[in-house]
């Protein structure tokens, strides 16, 4: 009986531990391993309906019976969202309701509500995005120093935003500027409430310790937390002092944008040895991240954008092989504006499987790209 419920909660351990960006070392690792395993295999059956309309099920074919391969990425980026939505948008209890639900129908209906609530949580978090990169950009983030065009920390607040998003919108922006960034808006008391993100080289916990004074309550950890204001005046006082707090202990290398690359390789090593040897690392995750390689001089053989508004990058490249090679670049589609055919350029790629109506390829994810050095169209 115990190991039938411990299977029971596996599959909940290995959402919960990757949607809360746990650590996937030691126990983390082994518990969201094997939770995966019971998750593509789970009888909840709200969670199934929810992983069909998300997109993780695929077809097995030829018996047309459906089944499930959930990863890591699946849970951050397409589960998880889902689940979370729910509690962003209104209330908790229908993402409850569905990981408990029995009845087929009911988990359908279920599934289809966070799904709603999730595209309604995306053009929410779109729509204060740009409204909070506006303040930034116009110099509405208080900061009068001149050591930097834009202040070490940056902060933006409105009494119209959703405060279900305001935490994304932060990280969102901090991944952007790489600063830490603090995003507020109005409760219905009135109190402004914010959400905080930062790097690696700011404690956000410890400047807050040091700022108690603006402060209603604080809580979190370094990179990550959550804090309350009682009005404007003082959270006008508060991000001034934070952003001092920043000038003293940050610096222009600090603020950098940097990219993590594990290896430089050519278009020829990356075949099913090389997937095999990558699976044996997996879960990746929070410390334990999928491997980023670089390749050089990879000759641009066509390219349109695909998605929502062409947002999204698909390549076709090649390189002396002669081997075209497909890439696809999330949020990469202003590319398609500044690319020809005939181009050489540098990509950073992770390496995955696209797994689609029984057939399995390789898949390369475009996680940065420029134009080759040595290119002449390099200077654009």
């Amino acid at each position: 009986a115990g190991e039938a419920w411990e299977k029971w909660l596996l599959d909940l351990v290995a959402i919960s531990t990757v949607a809360d960006v746990g650590k996937l070392l030691g126990e983390n690792r082994t518990l969201v391993k094997y939770g995966l395993i019971v998750m593509n295999k789970t009888k909840r059956i709200g969670l199934r309906k929810l992983m069909e309309i998300a997109g993780v099920a695929r077809l097995n074919l030829p018996s047309g019976e459906v089944n499930f391969g959930a990863d890591t990425y699946s849970i951050g980026w397409q589960i998880a969202p889902r689940i979370n939505a729910a509690g962003r948008m209104d209330h908790a209890n229908a993402a409850f309701q569905l990981l408990i639900t029995e009845d087929a129908e009911e988990g359908a209906a279920l599934a289809a509500q966070l799904n709603k609530a999730n595209q309604e949580r995306q053009k929410e978090t779109d729509r204060v995005l740009k409204e909070a990169r506006e303040q930034i950009s116009k110099g509405l983030s208080f900061d009068d120093s001149k050591d930097s065009p834009l202040p070490f920390l940056l902060a933006a607040y409105s009494p119209d935003w959703l405060q279900g998003v305001i935490g994304l919108v932060a990280g969102r922006l901090m991944d952007e500027f790489q600063r830490p960034v603090i995003i507020g808006t109005q409760n219905k008391d009135g109190k402004i409430v914010a959400s905080a993100r930062s790097i690696d080289q700011f404690n956000i916990v410890e400047a807050f310790s040091a700022s108690q004074e603006f402060l209603a309550k604080f809580g979190g950890h370094p990179r990550a937390a959550g804090f309350s204001v009682a009005d404007e005046t003082q959270w006008t006082k508060l991000v001034r002092h934070l952003q001092a707090l920043a000038r003293e202990k940050l610096h222009d290398a600090d603020v950098q944008p940097s990219l993590r690359i594990d290896a430089d390789i050519m278009l020829e090593q990356i075949d099913w040895d090389l997937m095999g040897t990558l699976q044996n690392l997996e879960p990746f995750g929070e410390g334990n991240p999928r491997p980023r390689f670089l390749i050089h001089g990879l000759e641009v053989l066509g390219f349109d954008g695909v998605g929502n508004g062409g947002k999204h990058l698909r390549l076709r490249v090649t390189d002396e092989s002669r081997r075209p090679q497909k890439m696809i670049g999330f949020n990469c589609g202003e590319w398609c504006a500044k690319l020809t055919a005939g181009d050489l350029i540098d990509v950073v790629v992770e390496v995955g499987i696209n797994e689609w109506n029984g057939n399995r390829e390789i898949e390369l994810k475009i996680v940065d790209l420029r134009f080759h050095q040595t290119s002449p169209r390099s200077a654009r």
